[in-house]
């Protein structure tokens, strides 16, 4: 019973968005498998946890789980505008800059040409606040035949799945001091109980 986490030894950046953090838990090798090659010093550290299994740290790669809340502003023949707004906390957290948040998001529903937001524009943005036209009978909704009550479900949900993406950053880390002591071990590999891990791995809605 062996759990094997990789975990970002250096900030990863990609089109101009981190993606990783020092210390950000990146995956989990699955039951059974072994660290990859290419999961070593300077891309990566390992982390090796003795005595748990791959689902009792499944929680540490996990997506965040954010809630929204929606409140539709006004509707007419043509469509709905909807309000959506989320703790400042997960944003605060995720080390994200807000400007690039808005920036992602608004790229995300305004410039889109497939999908659930095809056809809907922003009207005003803040990171913890999104107020949106949608139209009815749109091209997402008419192609998928939705029922209005299914068309602003899809929405929702992806509005969840791109916010996610937005502060991409995990909520879990290991100490970048810990990160430090791996790397220079061979093949930046510590093996810890469950108990020492959980003295290094740190949430960050908990700080």
């Amino acid at each position: 019973m062996t759990a094997r986490l990789v975990i970002a030894a250096r900030p990863f950046v990609r089109n101009g968005v981190t993606q990783y953090q020092k210390g950000d838990i990146v995956s989990i090798v699955t039951d059974g498998g072994v660290f990859g090659t290419k999961e070593v010093p300077p891309d990566f550290v390992r982390l090796e946890i003795s005595d748990a299994t791959t689902a009792q740290v499944q929680q540490y790669v996990e997506n965040w789980t954010v809630d929204f809340k929606h409140t539709l502003v006004s509707q007419n023949g043509s469509g709905w505008r909807y309000r959506v707004e989320v703790d400042d906390v997960y944003v605060d957290v995720s080390e994200r800059s807000k400007v690039m948040i808005r920036q992602n998001m608004i790229e995300h529903i305004d410039d889109a040409t497939s999908g659930p937001w095809e056809g809907c524009v922003t009207v005003s943005f803040t990171p913890i606040e999104l107020v949106v036209d949608i139209p009815k009978n749109g091209v997402y909704q008419t192609a998928n035949s939705l029922a209005n009550s299914a068309y602003l479900l899809a929405l929702k949900s992806d509005f969840s799945d791109i916010f996610r993406e937005a502060v991409a950053i995990r909520r879990h880390y290991f100490l970048e001091a810990d990160v430090d002591a791996a790397y220079v071990l061979p093949n930046g590999q510590v093996t810890l109980t469950t108990a020492q891990a959980l003295t290094k791995i740190v949430d960050k809605l908990s700080e």
